[in-house]
């Protein structure tokens, strides 16, 4: 190879390494090789004239700058060893360094032996060597500086050990190569930026008692590294970013006491199980530990004052111990399986603990909030937690922290919220697998009306027979009131003749009405009623008509929502009527009555009309109708921040002004309009956490699946969303962009705009770019609420008196 290409090579493989090797990513090139034919070794001992010198008369010493010969070709040897004296003139220089790309190209040399007087060896001194697997350091006792790339691709895969001497490693200076095990020496103070970078054998690290840092990135992509003395290094204080990112460090890990900083992500990515810090520790960078499999209870000692934001995302911790008072970033503890806090003196910051995943089995008579949660944090404890969504027809009380869990219910699940300063700091989706022992149903009982008619030639089920089914509980309270169709009871013997007919409830009605009240044994297979036809009157009475008498004649209740299909009083009703147990929304002023027959006395509550965001909502129990035959919705509050949540009660049912909360078809776009925004996830249980959309973001919709009684978005990219009409909305929807004042402004830093923290005088005409909206009031049932914008810096208000849209 002549000279102008071995430089040609040199500068594509300099440019290379330069221009990528050293991003943020942690990105790396594949090493470039530059191959040369094989030659026979003959491990022949060089000469001085075998290699190039510079020399130093003042300090008598001399400078390897390259190689005269090819090492392993034209008979020379593939064995090199570097003098440790050479002369010049007459004069003995000590060889002290080997210089800038001194064996570059030298690709068929398998071993070097360095010189015990070495100091220095110099940037990329044997780069990329393709048959280079043995580096002799064991004469070299006063070597300190390892330069920048100097053993890069390095193939000697036996392991390493470096001299004493040693105190400075420089960036990437070991990067790429296939050694096994590393061992710094005695008085190494540097491990420069990506120094031991995509080892791939790399599995062990010896660290010494004097290194006070670890670098950026230093072991990063080191996938079979394992074990790592961190105990021993008894000086370190830092451990730098991306130090040991996607390594292959797993189990429990115990750092040094020593050790004050563990840098962004400097141990993201691995499979750690276990970590223990000592009381010395003062910050934990962003994403330090994200993404490794932590198990149970992490404790944060007391001298933390800094836990980085997304800091132990993404395992599965069950428990945070935080025993001082750090700033903690956002998401610092999402996407594990959290139910205890202890940070009795701390606060979470906005989002710092959402998206948990958590599980349990409990097999108490009676199951409270305590036995899932223990959380002390924000000045917040377990009733303080919102729950929603609960499946199986389990119910929460928020005052006592009581679950009612209806009879034969093995698992339910559902999700919790903890708010404070108006942020969500905590929240996650629960599982309970539950066993409780078993309790003997409550006894009830069950009566059947009696029918009769007067003789007319038709059988019994032709009769337009509907008898009313009461049940009562054990305290003679009545539970529920049906009127039954002619599917849900059973006539014995049909007939048309003159005579009585015993009534019984059918199969399926039974096994339907055992299945809706598990925990009350009513005899519902003992249950009896009877049908009479009477004979004919005769002529001048009722004229021999056919009508059809109850025993005793009463207005039967509306049916339960739960009867609602089956029910013959429901049939005429519109499709619209909300399904029991499905949440509806006001979308006008509603009131909510202690009674079917609305009025003043009885009402208990209004409700304004509020921003679509804010509508109040509620939960279908049950139907009936007032004096006048309108329908009635039984209901519950279910609005989590007002201080009607909980009551019961009736609503009206007209469609005007109530409404289902989530959409029943699809609709190829939709636009987040909560200011919270919403969440893409995995799967339609709204698990598995993908992206969050922000307000404002269009989404392209698939198809809608049901989920319970919700329903859920299908993204065209597969994420499930939300089908919630408060939080999204059909169509694309836009949002002002910039807005203008008009006059005088005020910003506020909160969106209930009493913490003003900045002024804009009238002349300024000051011009806003707008991030979101919201309202404020939103939890207030008497206040409508008046229109902010998210802006730089906070918040100001969007009444068009003061504001004017202009973009």
């Amino acid at each position: 190879m002549n000279r102008s290409k071995l430089v040609a090579a040199l500068l594509t493989l300099t440019l290379g390494v330069g221009a990528g090797v050293l991003d943020m990513d942690y990105f790396l090139f594949a090493p470039t090789l530059v191959q040369v034919a094989d030659v026979k070794n003959t491990a022949q001992p060089n000469q001085q004239s075998d290699f190039k010198w510079t020399y130093d008369p003042t300090n008598k010493t001399a400078t390897l700058t390259g190689l005269s010969i090819w090492a392993g070709q034209s008979g020379d040897s593939a064995n090199v060893v570097i003098p440790d004296t050479v002369s010049d003139n007459g004069t003995t220089y000590k060889v002290t360094e080997i210089g800038q790309n001194a064996f570059a190209f030298q690709n068929n040399m398998t071993s070097v032996t360095l010189p015990k007087y070495l100091t220095t060896i110099d940037q990329s001194a044997f780069p990329y060597l393709d048959k280079l697997v043995n580096v002799d350091f064991s004469q070299a006792t006063g070597l300190k500086t390892i330069g920048d790339q100097a053993f890069v691709a390095l193939k000697q895969e036996t392991p390493i050990t470096l001299p004493d001497s040693v105190t400075s490693i420089a960036s990437l200076a070991f990067a790429y190569a296939a050694t096994n095990q590393v061992t710094l020496g005695r008085d190494t103070q540097e491990v420069g930026f990506k120094a031991f970078a995509a080892m791939p054998n790399l599995n062990k690290v010896i660290l010494n008692a004097s290194l006070p840092a670890i670098g950026a990135q230093a072991f990063v992509y080191d996938s079979n590294l394992t074990d790592v003395n961190f105990t021993e290094a008894t000086s370190l204080k830092t451990i730098s970013e991306g130090a040991f990112i996607y390594t292959g460090l797993k189990a429990s890990l115990t750092l040094p006491s020593s050790l004050e900083t563990i840098g962004t992500q400097a141990f993201a990515g691995n499979q750690l199980t276990k970590i223990n810090f000592d009381e010395n520790l003062k910050m934990i960078g962003i994403s330090a530990f994200a993404y490794n499999q932590l198990v149970d209870t992490i404790t944060i000692p007391k001298g933390v004052t800094s836990i980085g934001g997304q800091a132990f995302i993404g395992n599965r911790i069950s428990g945070i111990d935080v025993l001082g008072t750090p700033t903690i970033g956002t998401d610092a503890f999402s996407e594990n399986k959290i139910t205890k806090i202890a940070n009795s003196t701390g606060k979470l910051a906005s989002h710092g603990a959402v998206n948990q995943i958590a599980t349990a089995t409990a097999e108490n008579a009676t199951l409270s909030i305590g036995d899932l949660f223990n959380i002390d944090t924000n000045d917040k404890k377990n009733l303080d937690l919102d729950l929603s969504n609960l499946s199986n027809n389990v119910t929460y009380d928020q005052d006592t922290g009581k679950f009612k869990i209806p009879r034969n219910t093995k698992q339910f699940s559902f999700s919790w919220a903890l708010t404070a300063a108006n942020d969500t700091v905590y929240s996650g989706n629960y599982t309970v697998d539950y066993q409780a022992p078993t309790i003997p149903p409550s006894k009830g009982t069950a009566t059947l009306t009696d029918g009769s008619k007067t003789y007319d030639g038709k059988k019994v089920s032709q009769s337009h027979y509907a008898p009313t089914l009461t049940l009562r509980n054990t305290k003679g309270v009545t539970v529920a009131t049906i009127m039954l169709n002619s599917d849900q009871y059973v006539i014995d013997h049909d007939g048309s003749a003159v005579g009585t007919y015993q009534i019984s409830l059918s199969p399926n009605e039974i096994k339907r009405l055992q299945d809706q009240y598990p925990n009350d044994d009513f005899g519902l297979t003992s249950v009896k009623a009877t049908f009479r036809i009477n004979a004919a009157s005769t002529p001048g009475g009722n004229g021999g008509g056919s009508n059809v008498t109850p025993s005793n004649p009463s207005t039967p209740s509306e049916p339960s929502p739960s009867d609602r299909s089956s029910s013959s009083t429901l049939v005429d009703q519109p499709d619209n009527i909300a399904q029991m147990g499905t949440v509806v929304y006001a979308v006008k002023k509603i009131g909510l009555y202690n009674a079917k027959n609305f009025s003043k006395a009885n009402r208990q509550t209004w409700y304004v009309q509020k921003p679509r965001i804010y509508r109040p909502m509620f939960v279908v129990t049950g139907y009936t109708r007032d004096a006048k035959g309108h329908l009635r919705y039984q209901v519950r509050d279910v609005n989590h921040l007002t201080k009607n949540r909980h009551e019961t009660g009736y609503i009206t049912a007209d469609w005007q002004s109530v409404r289902p909360v989530y959409y029943a078809k699809r609709h190829s776009t939709m636009t987040v309009i909560s200011p919270q925004g919403v969440n893409g996830y995995k799967w339609a249980n709204l698990t598995g956490k993908i992206k969050k959309y922000r307000q404002g973001t269009t989404l392209k919709v698939k198809k809608v699946v049901t989920h319970n009684l919700t329903t859920r978005f299908v993204l065209t990219n597969g994420q499930y969303i939300t089908g919630n009409r408060k939080l999204v909305e059909m169509g694309h929807r836009t949002f002002p962009v910039k807005v203008q004042a008009k006059g005088t402004i005020n910003r506020y830093a909160n969106f209930g705009l009493t913490k003003r923290n900045q002024h804009y005088a009238k002349k300024v005409h000051k011009v806003f770019k707008v991030y979101g909206f919201d309202y404020s009031q939103g939890n207030s049932v008497i206040r409508h609420g008046t229109l902010r914008y998210r802006v730089t810096g906070g918040y100001i208000t969007g009444n068009v008196k003061y504001i004017k849209i202009i973009k």
